[in-house]
This record gives structure tokens, C-alpha cells and sequence, in this order.
């Protein structure tokens, strides 16, 4: 009861956390912020007391940059604010290969999925370190040479067997990438 209206904040973790909620009776109207602003890419799950539920769901996890509004209505509690998020670790994008399932703890279908491909090589106009963002929102499901599968539990990656293609940098030509040129990301929100 002390962190009603409060602020907890997650930072410097080693592995994956879990915050527990307290019980909804009684505390309709409790108002908790929580922020996972961890660097590394461990994730939060929130966990309502006993049975009850989060937004319907008896568990939801969160990964860094999510800040969260949620408010208690006596018997669960909702999620009025912020949006959840899941961060994979990297990968190679190698040409037909699949990433397998990304268990991504969000129990929804995500809204929106984005490939973040990072040069680990200076090619294609970008340096070392220079990120390229490949969006998948709605129900298109295919984005720069991979389809991307999504369902309440994971998301699954299939690289097309020519590989990813993204525009050179400068000269906007579309080129086929090598895999070992780049280490890819799954970023997916609901």
C-alpha cells in the first residue's frame, strides 16, 4: 500500500524480474507506475496476486523502454497507459534460415513488430554500428526478404533463401545483404 500513486522502476537487473502485484480487493483506484529502464535486455513480469487477472491475462511482461500506467478496479487490474514490449537478443540474418519461436511473454498478438538490423561491418554506405529498421504492422507479415509470424505466444522469423534486401545507403539501389555483415533484433509491441 505504501507504493500507491508511486513510481517502481527497473534498472541494472542480471536476469529476468517479476513484480507482484498485491491483492485487488479492497485497492480500487490504486494507482502504480512501473518502468523497466534496464541497458540489458531483461524483462519484467507483472503478476497479479493469487487468480486475479492483468488486462484478462494472469501474467504480462515487459522488456526495456516500456512504462506502464496501471490502475486496480477492485477484483484485477488494467493497464491504462504505456504499451508493452518485448526485445529479442540478436541473431545473423542468414539467407533461409528461421529464428524458431520467440516466446515473447506479451499473451497478445503483437500490434507491431520491427527488425532492427545492425552493421557490424562498414557495407551498403552504412558504418559500424548504423542501424536500419524494418517495420511489420497490421497483418502484413513480410518485410524486406522475411516473413514474420505472430501469434498470442511468439513470433517466428523466416529469412527468404536470397536473403534480406535493404536500399545502399547513398544510392538507394536495393541490395542483398550478407548475414555475417549484420546482427538483427525483434522489437514487437502491443
Amino acid at each position: 500500500d505504501s507504493d500507491r500513486g508511486g513510481s517502481i522502476r527497473f534498472a541494472g537487473l542480471s536476469s529476468d524480474a517479476t513484480l507482484t502485484l498485491p491483492a485487488a480487493s479492497g485497492r480500487a483506484g490504486f494507482m502504480l507506475y512501473v518502468s523497466n529502464e534496464d541497458t540489458g535486455f531483461f524483462g519484467v513480469t507483472i503478476d497479479p496476486n493469487g487468480a486475479e487477472l492483468i488486462d484478462g491475462l494472469s501474467t504480462r511482461k515487459t522488456f526495456v523502454g516500456s512504462r506502464l500506467a496501471l490502475v486496480c478496479d477492485g477484483t484485477g487490474w488494467r493497464t491504462v497507459s504505456g504499451r508493452y514490449r518485448f526485445i529479442s537478443t540478436t541473431f545473423t540474418p542468414t539467407a533461409a534460415a528461421t529464428t524458431g519461436a520467440l516466446a515473447h511473454g506479451l499473451g497478445v498478438i503483437p500490434n507491431n513488430v520491427q527488425v532492427q538490423i545492425t552493421a557490424v561491418n562498414a557495407v551498403l554506405g552504412y558504418s559500424i554500428g548504423e542501424i536500419v529498421h524494418l517495420s511489420v504492422t497490421g497483418d502484413s507479415n513480410v518485410s524486406g526478404g522475411m516473413s514474420i509470424l505472430k501469434d498470442a505466444t511468439n513470433i517466428t522469423v523466416r529469412v527468404a533463401s536470397a536473403g534480406l534486401v535493404i536500399p545502399h545507403k547513398t544510392t538507394g539501389v536495393q541490395t542483398g545483404l550478407t548475414g555475417t555483415d549484420w546482427s538483427a533484433r525483434f522489437i514487437a509491441e502491443d
